[in-house]
C-alpha cells in the first residue's frame, strides 16, 4: 500500500497498486474494502491488460460483500460472463436479498432478468417459484396463479426443498381465494411429502390448521374437528 501511494514513475505506481489490489483480494485487507481497492485500479487504469481480470475479481468481491446490484452492473461489461449462467445466479441472489428486506418490486425485477435469459432453465423455475411467493405475500393471487402455471412444466427442475414447498404454496393460494377443496388437496399432498420431516415442521403445522379451516368453511365439521384436534395434541 505504501509504495502504491508514493510518488514514483507512473509505471511503478501502477504496478504497485496492481500488486496491492491482488494481495488485498488473495489474503484480505483490514484497512480498505477489497471491492474499493479493485475498483480504484480499474477506474484509474481502464486500458491496462490486467483490468479485465480484476473486473472478474471485483465481481467476486461484490458477491462476498453481498452487493449483488453492483456485481450485475459490472457483469454487463464482461461479454464472456454476461451471457452465461453467472448472470442468472447473481440475479437470484439479488432477488432473494431484496425479498428478505421486503423490497418486492426490486426482487421481481431481478427474477424477471433470470426468466428473460432462459425461461426454461432450472434457475427460471426457481424464479417462478419466488414470483409466486411474492405474489402471495402481497395478496396478488392472480399473479400467484399465473406463476404457478408457468412453473408447472418446470417444477421437476426445482431444488428438492422448493419442490416440497410447491404444493404448500398452492394450498395457500387456493385457500386465500376460497377454493377450499383444491386447498385441502394441495395441503394433503404437502403433508404426505413432509410427514415427520423436522425441516418442515412449521409449514406442516400450518397446513393442518388450514385444512381444518378449509373443512370448516365447506361445512365438513367432522373433518374440521379432527384436524383441529391434531393441531392441539
Amino acid at each position: 500500500k505504501s509504495a502504491s501511494s508514493l510518488v514514483f514513475t507512473p509505471e511503478i505506481t501502477k504496478d504497485s497498486y496492481l500488486n496491492y489490489a491482488k494481495l488485498s483480494y488473495e489474503v484480505g485487507n483490514p484497512y480498505e474494502a477489497i471491492a474499493s481497492v479493485l475498483d480504484h485500479f480499474i477506474l484509474n487504469y481502464p486500458l491496462d491488460v490486467q483490468t479485465e481480470n480484476l473486473k472478474e475479481l471485483l465481481i467476486n468481491a461484490y458477491l462476498l460483500e453481498r452487493n449483488y446490484t453492483a456485481a450485475l452492473a459490472l457483469l454487463e461489461q464482461l461479454p464472456n460472463m454476461s451471457t452465461g449462467p453467472e448472470k442468472q445466479t447473481i440475479a437470484l441472489y439479488a432477488a432473494l436479498e431484496a425479498l428478505e428486506v421486503k423490497e418486492f418490486q426490486k426482487a421481481i425485477d431481478f427474477l424477471d432478468l433470470i426468466i428473460q435469459k432462459d425461461a426454461k432453465s432450472a434457475l427460471a423455475s426457481t424464479a417462478y417459484f419466488w414470483k409466486a411467493e411474492i405474489a402471495l405475500r402481497t395478496y396478488n393471487y392472480p399473479a400467484a396463479f399465473a406463476a404457478f402455471d408457468l412453473l408447472k412444466p418446470l417444477k421437476d427442475k426445482l431444488s428438492l426443498r422448493l419442490q416440497t414447498l410447491y404444493p404448500f404454496q398452492k394450498g395457500y393460494a387456493y385457500f386465500k381465494t376460497q377454493k377450499y377443496a383444491a386447498a385441502i388437496a394441495a395441503f394433503k399432498e404437502f403433508s404426505v411429502l413432509v410427514d415427520q420431516n423436522p425441516d418442515f415442521t412449521a409449514e406442516y403445522e400450518q397446513s393442518l390448521v388450514r385444512m381444518a379451516d378449509a373443512y370448516y368453511s365447506l361445512g365438513d365439521y367432522k373433518n374440521a374437528v379432527s384436524y383441529y384436534q391434531t393441531t392441539i395434541l
